[in-house]
């Protein structure tokens, strides 16, 4: 036993000095923060957004703060949510919206960093009578899969009085998929590897070991390993080539998740009232805006783009025929033209101005009558 133990205890010595003299030296903290960053973040208008695995909806935004060119701040609170905390239980009085949606809704780019959103709720804040608050749940990745799991798991215990959903452009790569619970499954092993890579990023008892240079490489090669295959399950949902074709199943997908948020609400007696995301895609795009558009993002060509942004229209119509669901098209206000749009659905300043005024007076008319010239929505 004795020879045992002491043979154990030469070979580590053995790696620990091999990892010391042919290793560069390897400090475990900075190397695990730079690679969990690269593969769990994304870039929104230049920077970095960090992400946390959810097993309910698969995944959130991790709380931060940063300021903007104006000296403001934005705020992304313990929820995920983009602004400050959310009261409850909900002020008495308040009529208090909440907004669904992608990147596109939550885009904080600007010189102020306001969202439409945010335009949105100062216009109405702006007009007398009933206080309104809004609630921006829009999420950088978020599908209507994500919004329909997180209005229920959490997002209704905050009273909205309104849910506007505005969900297109993210669905849209979906669209290629006959069976699209193919992408829920690798979201999902994206949660759970995740929750393996924070068991060995954070552990205590390893960390009693930082001092090993041989433990520190075998961690580090065992994340990077890891992360490695869960970029390939993000890549999995790329489309580096642009011969996809729409399948009924990606469609119905949509559609049934739309309902499930038009069902949750019904059952709570929360109007709906669904956006059709405004787009820069239309099937006479010059090759200017062309270049803005990322087709490999949806795998899809301009023409089959454009079917696809068609029968997405036409499922949205389909929910808005439902009893309590609403639908506004901002496309009249919001131009699909590059003075409008950054890219094939960010807006620049022009576009967020107009979308959040066109959705101000729209709700203003609609569901306060006191409001001069307004009636409300049947």
């Amino acid at each position: 036993m004795v020879f045992g133990l002491a043979a154990t205890l030469a070979l580590l010595l053995t790696l620990e000095g091999g990892a010391r003299l042919f290793l560069p030296r390897l400090d475990w903290d900075r190397f695990r923060q730079n690679l969990v960053r690269k593969s769990y973040s994304r870039w929104d208008g230049g920077r970095i957004l960090r992400y946390t695995w959810d097993e309910r909806y698969n995944f959130r935004l991790l709380p931060m703060t940063w300021s903007v060119k104006d000296g403001s701040k934005v705020v992304i609170n313990d929820l995920g949510l983009l602004g400050p905390m959310p009261r409850r239980p909900k002020p008495a009085g308040v009529f208090r919206i909440l907004v669904l949606g992608g990147s596109s809704s939550f885009q904080t780019s600007s010189v102020t960093g306001k969202s439409w959103p945010d335009l949105m709720a100062a216009s109405l804040a702006a007009r007398p009578g009933q206080p309104v608050e809004v609630i921006n749940a829009a999420t950088p990745g978020y599908t209507t899969y994500q919004s329909s799991r997180r209005l229920q798991a959490e997002l209704l215990d905050f009273d909205p009085d309104l849910v506007v959903v505005c969900h297109l452009w993210n669905d849209l790569k979906l669209f290629s998929l006959d069976r699209p619970e193919e992408a829920v499954e690798q979201w999902n092993a994206l949660a759970a590897g995740q929750k393996e890579i924070s068991a060995v990023s954070r552990n205590n008892r390893l960390d009693l070991l930082g001092w090993s240079q041989a433990v520190t490489h075998l961690r580090a090669w065992w994340l990077a390993r890891r992360l490695g295959r869960a970029r390939k399950l993000s890549e999995g949902l790329e489309h580096p080539r642009l011969d996809e074709t729409i399948h009924s199943g990606g469609v119905d997908f949509y559609r049934r998740n739309l309902g499930r948020i038009a069902d949750t609400l019904a059952a709570g007696k929360i109007p709906m009232l669904v956006v059709k995301e405004p787009l820069l895609v239309r099937s006479d795009n010059t090759p200017e805006e062309r270049g803005k558009i990322h087709y490999t993002y949806v795998g899809f060509d301009h023409s089959t783009l454009v079917e696809a942004v068609r029968r997405a229209h036409e499922v949205n119509d389909e929910t808005c025929r439902r009893p309590g669901v609403f639908c506004v098209d901002p496309s009249g206000v919001v131009r699909s033209d590059l003075l409008h749009f950054k890219d094939q659905v960010h807006l620049k300043d022009r576009g967020r101005e107009a979308m959040g005024q066109f959705m101000a007076d729209w709700i203003a008319r609609s569901f306060f009558p006191a409001a001069p010239g307004s009636s409300r929505a049947e």
